[in-house]
């Protein structure tokens, strides 16, 4: 099974109601200039001594999304994404939770889910916890115009979706607008050995490694913290903390979908953290 393929049936998704589907996604993400021509993919050397023996024709699509999160971007800090989007061919609603080994984990509705005003139940109650109980709301539109290109094997099996995106970023809070270009290769029903192939040959061409890790987190101009490079004892504290605070994210969230590991997982990140609060009181305010 190609890592894009439903682990289970449309509708069939254990624990899920009709119509959810899920699915793993294992992409590279680059950006590249306006004005450049991409660099043909038929007939590369390269690309051949992997397994793609042809590029299916051009088709393009125009996708508009709505992406929502609380207005403290709790989502967005713990690298999870939930989106309304219509247009091409997987037109719904998109979780994306955060990379394990390298694959995202999408959790899908069909657009009649929800008409936009309110996030679906059956998506909001899997991101409660990440989102801390605050309320989902509109933050930032993300228009694109999509040409999407198939690497083929010899019996015509899609192995890799080049995604050429030009794309319009809109922050909903004041409007602010950017414009860039994107290029996405991803997984369908190839190896990372293919994938990492056909990177290769867009990086050839004047595509670079993406400059922010979602279109949402770059329409909201929204950065990680960096490190800090000297670091105290308290700050090694409070970066343990947060350590702990993210597992128990991930965890509350495995619980809610049912994992039956889970729950033990929760407990123990509770001790740790009951622990290092104990122990280290007097470095935060207002804990006795």
């Amino acid at each position: 099974m190609g890592p894009r393929q439903r682990k289970s049936a449309a509708g069939t998704v254990a624990g899920q109601p009709p119509g959810t589907t899920r699915q793993l996604e294992i992409e590279t993400k680059l950006e590249i200039d306006p004005d450049t021509v991409l660099p043909p993919l038929a007939g590369r050397k390269r690309l051949a001594a992997v397994g793609a023996a042809g590029v299916s024709e051009p088709i393009t699509h125009h996708l508009d999304a709505v992406y929502y999160d609380t207005d403290r971007l709790d989502l967005l800090r713990s690298r999870i994404t939930l989106r309304r989007r219509t247009g091409g061919s997987d037109a719904g609603w998109h979780l994306k939770l955060p990379a394990v080994e390298g694959a995202r984990t999408e959790i899908g509705l069909p657009l009649s889910a929800g008409d936009g005003e309110t996030v679906p139940a059956e998506i909001g109650r899997l991101v409660l916890g990440a989102a801390r109980g605050r309320t989902l709301t509109p933050v930032g539109r993300v228009v694109n115009e999509r040409t999407v290109r198939h690497l083929l094997d010899a019996s015509g099996a899609v192995l890799i979706e080049v995604a050429d995106d030009h794309v319009t970023g809109i922050s909903l809070a004041d409007d602010r607008t950017h414009r860039w270009r994107e290029v996405e290769a991803e997984i369908v029903e190839g190896t990372r050995e293919q994938l990492a192939a056909t990177v290769d040959v867009l990086v050839s061409g004047g595509a670079r490694p993406a400059s922010s890790p979602s279109k949402l987190a770059r329409a909201l101009d929204y950065r990680r913290p960096e490190p800090r490079r000297s670091k105290s004892a308290g700050d090694v504290v409070v970066g343990y903390v947060a350590r702990q605070r993210d597992l128990l994210i991930t965890a509350d969230r495995a619980v809610r979908d049912g994992s039956p590991s889970a729950g033990l997982d929760a407990r123990t990140v509770c001790r740790r953290l009951a622990s290092a609060l104990t122990v280290f009181a007097p470095l935060f305010d207002g804990v006795a």
